[in-house]
């Protein structure tokens, strides 16, 4: 076996693992697996070190520690976790805003210096397929914040392109096709998904159809059985977000239309026939596919419409839990919660409260809210086949104390600012870090961490 420099281990890792006597051993960093000399060592601080011509054939581009792991299954050592962070752009200075992408990836890096593992932004231009390698930017603090090093393909992609139309992208798709022929490389957080594939791989799930508002694609027969049905109706881009493009109907008095269009502001207007309000709001809707889905009857708080936000997300474990929990309130005389609609936070237990006083009846929502979400998650992973980190999603409470699943947000902005608790706020970024750990394989009782 052709080996290309040594790895020096100590003893007591090597006898702790029971790991058989020999002068050579595979060693994986990312997607690189080299040969090298094993040597055994009783008399060392460090666990294991690696020769000059190791670190460089594996492609460790900086001195930083990271853990151990022996892989009994393919008989390697397993270094890392290398954990890239697929995005559009490198921020180059601070977000104008606490939610803009600019700061959620400033913060990530921050997170990540407190992690035993190496962490790193990369775009689609920096893979270089030849030599199967990347120019990675880890963060580093101070006026420069990223430097540049080159690394190979990861042991996790986590994917932060945060735009429909980005994602939408030759370049991405076939980035994405390709990091995912790796057998060792493990992706999440795929892809956005469609509010109308959604709905219809729920009501699949007999134990999710009494939460789901009615909803079909927006046609002229799928509208006037629905006007016919209900006293408002919401339609919506199938593949929106943001709260863009809403448009609220309902027939008036002559049996004609009503309706408001939520763009840049609210315009209200009128069509004597389902067929006219089509052909009118066509400008609005463009080619982009619309979904008509019942309007619901919820219940208020001050005299606003609110829904809560619950970002639910698997933890070091791969276990789901909910990583942060908010009410979004309308502002007054809008049934749309969007922030950046002008909607703003409120404690979900403060808002709650005010429907369900009675603390047997709110630890029960609280318990059926864990509950839906869990079975919300494992129903778009079961159906889909996708790995997703994270999840957002709006749940609205009707006047009857029951809750509707409005909508599922796949790649969930995280604010890094926070009117309540920023340990929630931090845990948010850190989860999916910690997650992408335990894709990497670094969670078992196999690992020696390197602090």
């Amino acid at each position: 076996m052709q080996t290309f420099g040594e790895i020096i281990v100590r003893e007591d890792y090597i006898l702790k693992l029971a790991l058989s006597e020999r002068e050579c051993i595979s060693v994986r960093y990312g997607q690189n697996v080299i040969n090298a000399k094993l040597k055994v060592t009783k008399n060392s601080t460090k666990v294991y070190s690696l020769s000059t011509k190791l670190r460089n054939q594996l492609g460790i581009s900086n001195r930083k520690q990271l853990s151990i792991h022996y892989n009994e299954r393919n008989d390697y050592l397993h270094i890392g976790p290398t954990i890239g962070i697929l995005v559009k752009s490198i921020p180059a200075k601070e977000g104008l805003s606490s939610t803009s992408t600019n700061s959620e990836l400033i913060f990530l890096g921050q997170v990540s210096l407190s992690l035993n593992a190496q962490v790193f932004l990369f775009r689609p231009i920096d893979v270089d397929w030849s030599n199967n390698a990347i120019k990675g930017y880890a963060y580093i603090g101070g006026v420069n914040k990223w430097t540049a090093s080159v690394y190979p393909i990861p042991d996790v992609v986590y994917d932060r392109v945060t735009s429909r139309r980005s994602e939408s992208q030759y370049q991405i798709k076939e980035l994405k096709n390709r990091l995912c022929e790796f057998e060792n490389l493990r992706y999440f957080n795929p892809g956005f998904l469609d509010k109308l594939d959604v709905h219809n791989l729920l009501s699949n799930n007999e134990a999710l159809r009494t939460y789901l508002p009615e909803t079909y694609e927006l046609n002229e027969y799928n509208l006037e059985y629905m006007l016919n049905k209900y006293p408002i109706l919401y339609l919506k881009p199938s593949a929106g977000s943001l709260g863009m493009g809403i448009i609220i109907v309902k027939r008036n008095e002559a049996g004609g239309l009503k309706y408001s269009i939520r763009s840049n502001g609210k315009i209200n207007k009128s069509a004597e026939s389902i067929a006219v309000f089509l052909k009118k709001t066509q400008v609005y809707r463009g080619s982009k596919i619309y979904l008509v889905q019942q309007g619901l009857n919820f219940a208020k708080y001050k005299g606003s419409a609110f829904d809560i936000r619950i970002i639910f997300q698997k933890d070091g474990k791969g276990e789901w839990l909910i990583g942060k929990k908010f009410v979004r309130v309308a502002p007054t005389g809008s049934s749309i919660t969007n922030l950046s609609r002008g909607g703003h936070v409120e404690l979900s237990q403060k808002v709650l409260k005010t429907i369900f006083p009675a603390r047997k009846e709110m630890k029960a929502t609280q318990d059926k809210l864990y509950k839906l979400c869990l079975e919300i998650a494992n129903s778009i992973e079961d159906s889909t086949r996708g790995n997703f980190g994270e999840l957002g999603f709006d749940i609205g409470v009707d006047k009857n104390g029951d809750l509707w699943l409005i909508e599922v947000n796949s790649k969930p902005r995280k604010t890094t600012d926070s009117e309540y608790s920023r340990t929630i706020m931090k845990e948010t970024f850190r989860r999916p870090l910690e997650y992408a750990i335990f894709l990497a394989g670094f969670a078992s009782k196999n690992n020696i961490n390197i602090i």
